[in-house]
């Protein structure tokens, strides 16, 4: 891989290079986008069950969410890494999700305060500005744990949480700047849909088109996020083959 140019518009033509072959192939987008949609589907489902009782079908449909958007999401960014078998499970896929479930949590519970902040009578567009805020400002403060979370995907021992930071100096605000700039806009219109779809009473055929549309944005979103999460891992192995001199 070319050396990466420690800069946004750099790190932006890595991301995108990233997004094609060899590093993310056809089938590979086929993948993303068959889990995207199925989990959007899974999700509109369940909806009018909130509050009828009987929560059993919601946790088993937030269970097999978040395992198939986290093993898909692991098995790009090893691909995009190189790594052989990218969807072979070991230890690697644990500390994986760990991680990323961690990670999860929080950005769930920071964005219930975003909603709180909105008001329980808020209009759509003032939970979506709220969510949409909550995202700028998680990343800003996680953004430097993308590498990280890409070192445990590929199994490099050689990466530690400690000096983390130091690794990164001088890479978190164009990092973060791309991050606004190339996934921000997909998670922006991700909400939109998904307010739509749990705000509004949609009959079943409009719920699926629904469904199919958010899982492409979805899948572009979840794509471009593991591509920066790559970028930012090679940045911050400044001995790895591709990562620009500093």
């Amino acid at each position: 891989m070319p050396a990466i140019e420690p800069s946004i518009q750099g790190i932006r033509r890595a991301v995108i290079a990233q997004l094609k072959p060899p590093s993310m192939p056809a089938e590979m987008w086929l993948a993303a986008l068959a889990v995207t949609t199925a989990a959007n589907l899974i999700d509109f489902a369940v909806v009018p069950m909130v509050g009828q009782g009987g929560n059993a079908p919601l946790i088993a449909a937030a269970v097999a969410r978040v395992v198939a958007v986290f093993w898909i999401g692991f098995a790009i960014v090893r691909r995009m890494a190189g790594v052989p078998r990218p969807f072979a499970p070991d230890m690697s896929l644990l500390r994986y999700f760990a991680l990323t479930l961690l990670l999860a949590i929080g950005f769930g519970l920071f964005s219930q305060i975003a909603s709180v902040a909105a008001g329980a009578e808020a209009e759509m567009a003032d939970i979506w500005v709220a969510h949409i805020l909550a995202c700028a400002i998680w990343y800003a403060f996680t953004i430097g744990l993308l590498a990280w979370q890409a070192a445990l995907a590929v199994n490099d021992g050689t990466f530690r949480l400690k000096g983390l930071f130091v690794r990164q100096q001088g890479l978190l605000t164009p990092l973060w700047l791309a991050y606004v700039a190339l996934i921000l806009p997909f998670a922006a219109i991700h909400a939109a849909l998904a307010l739509v779809g749990a705000k509004l009473a949609l009959p079943a055929k409009a719920l699926a088109a629904l469904a199919l549309v958010d899982g492409a944005v979805s899948a572009v979103q979840l794509v471009a996020t593991c591509a920066l999460a790559v970028v930012a891992w090679r940045l911050a192995s400044p001995l790895r083959e591709g990562a620009a001199a500093r």
